[in-house]
């Protein structure tokens, strides 16, 4: 997310919190596939969680095509810039994150207010 912010689009999967602002347009995206799995600590290794693997011949094809944009397509490039910066605003801009903050704190002001 940090790179997209300065405008540099992104080689990663499209899952979990991720799913909020990767998108072809604006990243370079690796397929992975869902797999149940234990907790790391667990020592009974109970099968209770599912976990994302990547699929390691879609991250070398988005690293080599990755390559061929920046270095032989710039007006795509620049497209996919601009769409990553607009990306990262959209789901984490300042306004944004001032936004949520604010409804957050006013109604926790509230809630407290309340109980008093």
């Amino acid at each position: 997310m940090e790179f997209m912010g300065q405008g540099i689009p992104a080689i990663a999967p499209d899952h979990t919190a991720m799913a909020d602002y990767i998108e072809p347009g604006n990243a370079f995206v690796v397929k992975s596939s869902l797999y149940p799995t234990f907790w790391p600590f667990d020592e009974r290794k109970a099968i209770r969680t599912m976990c994302y693997r990547i699929d390691w011949n879609s991250l070398k094809d988005a690293y080599e095509h990755s390559f061929r944009i920046a270095t032989s397509d710039e007006k795509a490039y620049l497209a996919m810039r601009k769409a990553s910066i607009r990306a990262v605003e959209t789901a984490a801009g300042h306004e944004v994150v001032y936004g949520k903050m604010k409804e957050y704190l006013s109604a926790t002001a509230l809630s407290s207010a309340r109980q008093a």
